[in-house]
């Protein structure tokens, strides 16, 4: 990751984005990275699964987003513009799967999979949040761990 972005990480989301590099050629840019960026985590978060979601999350928002964030923009980002965007943007500088793996269905397969996950990472003093499946007592057998804890 870049340096400029890790420390960006530190302040707020806008400022991580803004320090992502925009690969785009600069003619004909309309809307900058940043912000297309920003809709997308945000429309993604609100259920956006294609690039007309992201069309329409953005032209329901845009007066909110454009008042608030106080830029001009004339007129929001279309599913065009995310599907160039998004085809030119350098998916390295965003951030990095430590891990995945994918489990089959059935009784247990998806604690196996996070135990055998987390197994692969140094955690001391790391905070782990999980559904509930994975609170139940049987699911921290070492002796390194607390078990699950409630508020």
């Amino acid at each position: 990751m870049l340096e400029s972005a890790s420390a960006a990480t530190d302040l707020d989301l806008i400022s991580y984005l803004r320090s992502i590099p925009d690969a785009r050629m600069r003619r004909g840019v309309r809307f900058p990275a940043w912000y297309l960026l920003l809709v997308a985590v945000l429309g993604i978060l609100s259920g956006c699964q294609s690039f007309r979601d992201l069309e329409r999350f953005a032209i329901r928002h845009h007066a909110v987003l454009t008042e608030a964030l106080g830029i001009g923009l004339r007129r929001p980002p279309s599913d065009s513009s995310f599907r160039y965007f998004f085809y030119q943007v350098d998916v390295a500088a965003l951030g990095v799967a430590i891990s995945q793996a994918c489990y089959a269905t059935g009784e247990n397969h998806e604690r196996a999979v996070l135990r055998q996950l987390l197994g692969e990472l140094d955690l001391e003093g790391v905070l782990i949040q999980a559904d509930a499946l994975h609170t139940q007592q049987p699911f921290f057998g070492n002796s390194r761990s607390r078990g699950p804890t409630s508020c």
